[in-house]
């Protein structure tokens, strides 16, 4: 499903794929259409063309500096360093302006559209069925799947934020249905309540879609038009201390390696030779590595119960992210691989009478993932299974599977062993080094 506007010289074409002309009705195809003229009328790819030019600017300055720091002369080589690492900030730090101008110029469009079209509630219908073009299958496509490749400015949506909103509009993957508008109501909240739902937006050139479908509510309800959502803007309680938490625990010893990094290359140019006292300060910082591994792992994987809950009910929580899940055993049907037609996918969807979610069957290495994909997975299409695991948030909703029973046999993954096995290793190793430099150091 692809829905985009382009331009060639002083004209403009919009582009809708057959596949958003085969699933959606006559008013949602016009909603849209009206999105698009939005941009045109907005004047918005010439705006967001002008705003790329500064990136770009700094990417090839910096380019151009950074060749320069190769010349045999050592000192023109080092002169050119500092305006090379200035041009490169100067590219890094103007991507995120320009991607919050493009979320603004999105919603120009909703209001652009939802002034020109009967009932703003079209269009919002129109964005959950094309989020849901990623993950579901056409009755009308003639089994088809349908693929949403509008990324980027000017699409109708962003593709990697859209399959949060997909799997909770139609549970049981048809279009042919009405929509759930109380499961989508209820896990929109994280959408519009969640610290990490605002970290993923500043990287996305679209706003979240569910802040996108309030809006338009809002704008329904200002022109006296039926709309089909109400949302509760009271929260039960604030996000933001977990989220600050959470933060540590995930990002500690990433920081806590690049800083054992750097130190040993400091000391390797500096070619001294290493005192005790900093020996066990390295042993030390190895130490609170694999501790803070330790930590990340517990958080990451909690083991101590895991209750039978629906997918619906687990949709439906707010305090969850990708370090603090909700462990949960579902008992449903694998209705597909989370990627049509690949064979070493190592994703399959899941269903039970609530609800659709993509399980990621996560390995320690790649290579596994593609082994056990085209070995195992293919026994569990189209069978009734239950499953252990942990319900993780992320810009879209997964469930990393800890155990699969189908048929009587029950498949484990050891990823989260393993992980724990390598957190005590380096604990290990670090306190075993320490301990060697005291026993040295005194006896």
């Amino acid at each position: 499903m692809y829905v985009k506007t382009l331009t060639h010289h002083n004209s403009a074409r919009i582009i809708l794929t057959r596949g958003a002309l085969e699933t959606l009705d006559k008013s949602e195809v016009n909603a849209l259409v009206a999105h698009e003229i939005g941009h045109i009328v907005n004047r918005d790819i010439v705006l967001m063309t002008a705003a790329q030019i500064i990136p770009l600017i700094g990417f090839y300055s910096y380019r151009y500096f950074w060749n320069k720091t190769h010349h045999k002369n050592k000192l023109f080589a080092f002169l050119n360093i500092i305006p090379a690492n200035i041009f490169y900030f100067l590219y890094i730090v103007t991507q995120w302006p320009i991607l919050w101008f493009s979320r603004v110029r999105e919603y120009y469009a909703d209001v652009f559209a939802g002034e020109n079209i009967p009932n703003p509630s079209n269009l919002a219908q129109a964005l959950i069925k094309v989020a849901y073009g990623i993950a579901a299958r056409s009755p009308s496509a003639q089994k088809r799947y349908i693929n949403l490749e509008a990324a980027g400015a000017m699409g109708i949506i962003d593709k990697s934020k859209a399959m949060g909103i997909a799997i909770t509009s139609f549970p049981d993957r048809q279009f042919n249905q009405e929509i759930n508008i109380d499961l989508l109501s209820k896990s929109m909240r994280w959408d519009l309540w969640s610290p990490w739902a605002k970290l993923y937006e500043l990287s996305s050139t679209h706003p979240m879609v569910s802040k996108r479908i309030k809006n338009l509510m809002m704008l329904g309800k200002l022109y006296n038009k039926e709309t089909f959502m109400k949302f509760n803007d009271i929260k039960p309680e604030s996000y933001w201390n977990n989220f600050i938490i959470e933060l540590i625990i995930i990002y500690m010893p990433r920081m806590i390696f690049m800083f054992l990094i750097g130190l040993g290359a400091y000391f390797h140019h500096q070619t001294v030779i290493i005192t005790n006292s900093q020996e066990i300060f390295f042993a030390l910082c190895v130490s609170l590595l694999g501790l803070s591994m330790l930590i990340k792992h517990k958080f990451h994987y909690p083991t101590a119960f895991f209750p039978a809950m629906s997918v619906s009910s687990l949709l439906k929580k707010v305090n969850i992210s990708r370090v603090c899940p909700s462990p949960a055993t579902l008992q449903g049907k694998i209705v597909g691989k989370g990627i049509s037609g690949f064979l070493v996918t190592n994703d399959h969807v899941f269903q039970d009478d609530s609800g659709i979610l993509v399980l990621d069957h996560k390995r320690p290495y790649r290579f596994w993932e593609s082994i056990f994909s085209i070995l195992k997975k293919h026994n569990f299409n189209n069978k009734d299974v239950i499953i252990e695991g942990w319900y993780h948030r992320d810009d879209v909703p997964y469930f990393t599977v800890k155990s699969v029973t189908c048929e009587g046999e029950t498949y484990f993954n050891f990823k989260c062993l393993i992980s724990k096995f390598f957190s005590f290793l380096v604990l290990f190793l670090g306190f075993a080094w320490m301990l060697q430099i005291v026993l040295f150091l005194f006896y």
